[in-house]
C-alpha cells in the first residue's frame, strides 16, 4: 500500500485504481490505503482452466469499465 501513498505525494490529483483477480473480506482497507477503485478481473468463482478461457473476454470488460470511470 506504500505504492499508493507515494503517488499521492507526487501527484494528489492522480487516480488509484488495483486490477487483481479476485476482490474478497478486507478491500476496505486498499481504499483506507488510499486506493481510488478496485477491479476483479474474473467475475465470480471459477476453475483455472476457465479463468484462462475467458482472459481476453475478462480483461476486456475490466478496462471497459476502467476507462469508463475515468471518462
Amino acid at each position: 500500500m506504500g505504492t499508493a501513498k507515494a503517488v499521492r505525494e507526487v501527484s494528489p490529483g492522480c487516480r488509484i485504481i488495483a486490477v487483481a483477480g479476485s476482490v474478497g473480506p478486507g478491500i476496505e482497507r486498499l481504499y483506507e490505503e488510499g486506493m481510488d477503485a478496485v477491479f476483479a478481473i474474473t467475475p465470480g468463482a471459477m476453475s483455472l482452466q476457465e479463468a484462462i478461457d475467458g482472459t481476453a473476454d475478462n480483461l476486456t470488460r475490466v478496462w471497459d469499465n476502467i476507462m469508463r470511470l475515468l471518462r
